[in-house]
């Protein structure tokens, strides 16, 4: 019998498939499990529909008003105390607002009815 010689071609091409496989194989030899990346999850955004919104009249979003005892004040005005010698005509010049105005928007019964010490609420400080 004769043997056979492994030919130069031979063992160059069985070389090269065996350095291809070692990559493959070093791979799957590891024991330890893969590490779990955090990655940040997006939110989705979430708009009201316009029937969860509140009606435009609702007072739980319309502006406060700074005067405790009348609703209409409108919420920029600021609180003045009546001095002596103060008058709602002297208040209204130095303040340049109609009486009128000062009467409904603090709730006053008259342009007569204020008194000395009494809170006011004006558009501005006199």
């Amino acid at each position: 019998m004769t043997q056979c010689k492994p030919t130069p071609r031979r063992v160059s091409v069985s070389f090269i498939l065996l350095l291809m496989l070692l990559p493959v194989l070093a791979c799957s030899l590891s024991n330890v499990p893969p590490t779990a990346i955090p990655t940040n999850t997006p939110v989705p955004l979430v708009l009201p529909s316009v029937a969860t919104l509140p009606p435009l009249g609702n007072p739980a979003i319309a502006p406060v008003s700074p005067n405790p005892n009348c609703p209409f004040t409108p919420p920029t005005w600021v609180a003045y105390t009546v001095q002596p010698g103060d008058s709602l005509g002297v208040i209204s010049v130095n303040v340049d607002t109609p009486i009128d105005e000062l009467v409904t928007n603090n709730c006053l019964e008259s342009a007569d009815s204020i008194f000395i010490e009494q809170v006011l609420y004006l558009p501005r400080l006199p």
